[in-house]
């Protein structure tokens, strides 16, 4: 029988979401992805959720190697906060064996030519996360993310 009300359940939920949240930013000050794998259904979740998609609370602690492959990109020409100047990459990354994709820059592609760009860039592409070497725990200690040749 649910003997929880309302207001338990949420205090409860918003506890355990922000212990999860403070273990994934601490990790990335160390240089680790920390997730979290379903034990009913498996799936892996980036940045760590508390309840799987399929309902399950039974999760535990995996830490992935910041390798990937680009779900889908596009080349922005627009200033954006919190962004590098114009021409960069924006795309959404998703690492292996996740089922959230992980929206980031790509670093090291020439942008000068863009045509060239493009055919370098491509959904499907390997990339690596990369580190800042000063760290804060925050999601900008990935100072971006590197194609894999």
């Amino acid at each position: 029988m649910f003997t929880m009300n309302i207001r338990e359940w949420e205090r409860a939920y918003r506890e355990q979401a922000r212990n999860l949240a403070t273990k994934f930013f601490e990790n990335l000050k160390n240089e680790k992805i920390l997730g979290v794998r379903c034990k009913h259904c498996g799936k892996i979740y980036i940045p760590p959720f508390s309840v799987c998609s399929c309902g399950s609370k039974d999760l535990e602690e995996v830490f992935v190697s910041g390798e990937g492959y680009i779900e889908t990109f596009t080349i922005c020409f627009e200033r954006m906060e919190g962004y590098p100047e114009p021409p960069f990459i924006l795309a959404l990354i998703r690492l292996d064996n996740s089922e959230v994709v992980f929206p980031h820059i790509v670093i090291g592609v020439d942008l000068s030519d863009i045509n060239s760009a493009i055919r370098i860039v491509r959904v499907g592409a390997r990339v690596r996360a990369v580190f800042k070497k000063e760290r804060k725990g925050s999601l900008l200690d990935i100072e971006g993310f590197r194609l894999i040749e």
